[in-house]
């Protein structure tokens, strides 16, 4: 299958309800698709979503019984597995008209399944169906919110067990009842099946325009769940996040009740790339309230008041003063620069690339692996060009993007005493991954081979295909970490990614072999790609 494509999109959101804050947004979606040669499955369109750090809620049937339901489980496990920070499973019951026999088997039979993957009972449901919607006599144990399909709605005439989604007709009028339930102090919720996210469908459009409004941060996404817990002003139980102890800010003593949301995110300064960074929040006492460290973002549940809340990454500490009114929750994202230390990197002037006089950029990323178990290890990387000239450096980080010039470069990756050096030769036709296996302390060090650059398999003007690879465990189809080598029929090394759950390749269409390496099993398979079609495979492995 196809992974999901972001579309191009020209319309831009610039209302804000109640600023500094973000209007906030929650996607959802109903069923799991198995999608086609030209729409993305469920599966790819949420590992998008999760890639931008954009919370998803998927509410799941129970349609195929044999073995217990065990497809049906194995596809919820595949999707909370690709971020279960981000991804929220609800329940998807019977079409309306069901008895309340028929509705209560099956409301149990989804729990069950979304209990074994999440560890959680499900509070949350959509209803299924033309003209869904809560039914007299009709009844869903455990449910708090229950996600309806019309967009009529008025303030303060919510009903939890019939929430509202927005009108998908146009890209104006979803902007619209976006920001009128925002000025309301309310979320707007964005529902579809991705089987409807086809090139020129309006919804597709809808769909990649708020994504790409997230990316550039004039929307704030949040889960389902935690829209509605604000939307209702009702206390943080039974959600995502632990609340924190009850704490008195300095100014006004609130009432033990009166919490709020904060989210804290970290993105790169340059690129807006999700960072991962210790975040810590005190009073301004001084006094440590919470701390959450080595993530990209995370929401935190706190009484009313003024805080000190900092982000800590690459050496870097940046500090804000946040007030927190029930009114309204806040998001805020720190922009993190790029540093050695504790000094900001100002990137020296690079030297026309000697193979390369049109100043065509090239794509180097670069790994760092222990050499025995192929797990990632956190290095230093230093690129230099063939005169020895330093062009760029990454300091302490298990891997690191390059845009840089297309050349020759020599490329160190220091852990410790340990050194291992490769000198790679980069074209702006086609990225490199190269990942260095660094040896146990005492090695001697290791300068590997010159890594020629990718020869697309048909020539020069090669068209590229999209080729995800997945890992899970033979029995249990659990997702698992692997590494997947890539390599052309002649044994060239095309492409490879080390220690990951599943990794997107983008390369030339033609047969290749393909290899997964995890637990000391291997496995490998012969494919064929090509332009037009995006392969998925899953290596199950023992």
């Amino acid at each position: 299958m196809p992974a999901y494509q972001l579309s191009t999109v020209r319309n831009k959101y610039e209302a804000v309800a109640n600023p500094p804050v973000l209007d906030k947004i929650c996607f959802t979606l109903d069923h799991i698709h198995a999608g086609n040669s030209h729409v993305a499955s469920t599966y790819e369109v949420v590992k998008f979503l999760v890639d931008q750090q954009i919370p998803v809620t998927v509410f799941i049937q129970a349609t195929n019984p044999s073995y217990d339901y065990e497809l049906d489980r194995n596809n919820a496990k595949l999707i909370y597995g690709l971020a279960p920070h981000l991804v929220t499973l609800g329940l998807h019951p019977l079409s309306k008209g069901a008895t309340q026999a028929q509705q209560t088997a099956t409301h149990n039979t989804i729990s069950k399944i979304i209990k074994a993957v999440t560890g959680k009972t499900p509070v949350i449901m959509s209803y299924h169906g033309a003209a869904a919607g809560p039914e007299s006599g009709i009844h869903f144990p455990g449910i708090k919110y229950a996600r309806g399909i019309g967009s009529a709605w008025s303030p303060g005439t919510q009903e939890r067990l019939d929430t509202p989604v927005m009108p998908l007709n146009t890209v104006a009028r979803s902007f619209a009842y976006t920001s009128e339930r925002n000025s309301a102090g309310l979320s707007a919720t964005l529902f579809l099946h991705t089987q409807e996210l086809s090139s020129t469908s309006i919804k597709k459009e809808i769909f990649d325009t708020y994504i790409t409004e997230i990316k550039a941060q004039r929307l704030q996404p949040v889960s389902y769940f935690d829209a509605m817990e604000d939307d209702f002003n009702d206390s943080s139980s039974g959600g995502n996040d632990t609340p924190t102890t009850p704490v008195t800010p300095p100014l006004t003593p609130p009432s033990s009740t009166s919490r709020q949301g904060l989210r804290l995110s970290a993105s790169d300064k340059d690129t807006r790339s999700p960072l991962k960074t210790d975040f810590k929040i005190k009073q301004s006492t001084g006094e440590t309230v919470d701390v959450a460290n080595g993530i990209t973002s995370k929401q935190f549940s706190l009484p009313v008041g003024r805080y000190l809340v900092s982000a800590n990454a690459r050496g870097v500490t940046q500090s804000k003063t946040i007030e927190l009114t029930l009114a309204k929750g806040l998001h805020h994202i720190f922009l993190m620069p790029e540093t050695i230390g504790d000094v900001p990197v100002t990137p020296p002037p690079v030297t026309p690339p000697v193979t390369d006089n049109t100043g065509a950029i090239g794509t180097m990323r670069v790994s760092a692996s222990d050499k025995t178990t192929r797990r990632p290890v956190k290095a230093n990387f230093l690129i230099q060009d063939s005169s020895g000239k330093k062009i760029s450096v990454a300091s302490n980080v298990e891997t690191q993007v390059f845009r840089i010039p297309a050349s020759n470069y020599r490329v160190t990756a220091t852990v410790g005493e340990q050194k291992v050096t490769a000198n790679i030769n980069l074209t702006s036709s086609q990225g490199i991954h190269h990942v260095f296996l660094i040896p146990e302390a005492g090695s001697a060090p290791v300068t590997p081979p010159v890594t020629p650059p990718v020869t697309p398999p048909s020539g020069r003007n090669a068209r590229i295909g999209s080729l995800r690879l997945s890992a899970s465990e033979k029995d249990t189809r659990r997702p698992m970490n692997a590494d997947f080598i890539v390599e052309d029929m002649t044994g060239k090394l095309i492409a490879t990614a080390a220690q990951t759950k599943t990794h997107l390749f983008e390369i030339p269409e033609g047969t290749y072999r393909i290899k997964a390496h995890a637990n000391g099993k291997v496995a490998s398979q012969e494919i064929t790609l090509t332009h037009t079609q995006g392969r998925h495979y899953i290596f199950l492995l023992s």
